[in-house]
């Protein structure tokens, strides 16, 4: 009976020290960036405009379609609170990333529109395989 009382009392202080019956859930974002450098992403909607800032509001640049290779520049939570944005440009297969292209096209893109990847070469991978080539 002793025992009993002492492990019912060892319990309760444990969960009661540890913090355990209020925990709080944190969400994150999901992204596979996890370092301040480069990322890349393909589009995953049918059609996607690109923002001249990072915002439902904010004037559109151009617009992307399906498939589309991106590079990821940065990215921002918008100030009018439709989430998290990244700041692309367009980069054509084969394209060196350090070099602009005159067809490319630069802005941002909410979270939801995107694929993200470490890698080109595993954006380039996925691309091949959503083309069957």
């Amino acid at each position: 009976m002793k025992s009993r009382g002492a492990l019912v009392l060892i319990v309760t202080l444990l969960f009661s020290s540890c913090g355990l019956l209020g925990l709080r859930r944190v969400e994150l974002p999901s992204t596979p960036l996890l370092t301040a450098g480069t990322g890349w992403a393909l589009v995953k909607s049918s059609y996607v405009r690109i923002k001249a800032s990072a915002g439902v509001a904010a004037q559109d640049v151009a617009a992307l379609r399906d498939g589309s290779l991106v590079i990821v520049l940065g990215r921002e939570y918008a100030k009018d609170s439709s989430g998290l944005w990244y700041s692309v440009r367009s980069i054509q297969p084969g394209e060196a990333p350090d070099q602009k292209a005159e067809s490319s096209v630069e802005g941002w893109v909410p979270e939801a529109e995107l694929t993200l990847y470490a890698s080109r070469s595993q954006a380039e991978r996925a691309l091949r395989q959503r083309t069957g080539n």
